[in-house]
């Protein structure tokens, strides 16, 4: 639901939104082509927002990674933003 709030409100706005499902499907996008901006959640049906790190590290060029949870807790959110999340966003 937040994953479709979100690209209603950046289209709304004039941004170009690229859906991403999966782990699977994030990489792939990042692998072809380049974006400024990655928002991910934590948990994803296939992996989780370190596999979507860990893809974006290899972009060229590197994008701003945005990470999101209920779920985020210091411990988590610190090895976040050492495998490279610029921010770290608590869904409430």
């Amino acid at each position: 639901v937040y994953a479709m709030l979100l690209e209603r409100a950046l289209a709304a706005q004039g941004i170009e939104v690229h859906p991403a499902p999966s782990a699977a499907r994030a990489r792939e996008l990042l692998a072809t082509q380049p974006f400024d901006l990655v928002l991910s959640d934590l948990h994803l049906g296939d992996g989780d927002a370190f596999d979507v790190l860990a893809a974006a590290a290899r972009a060229q060029p590197v994008p701003v990674v945005a990470v999101m949870s209920a779920e985020i807790d210091e411990p988590v959110a610190e090895r976040l933003r050492e495998a490279g999340a610029q921010a770290v966003l608590k869904k409430s």
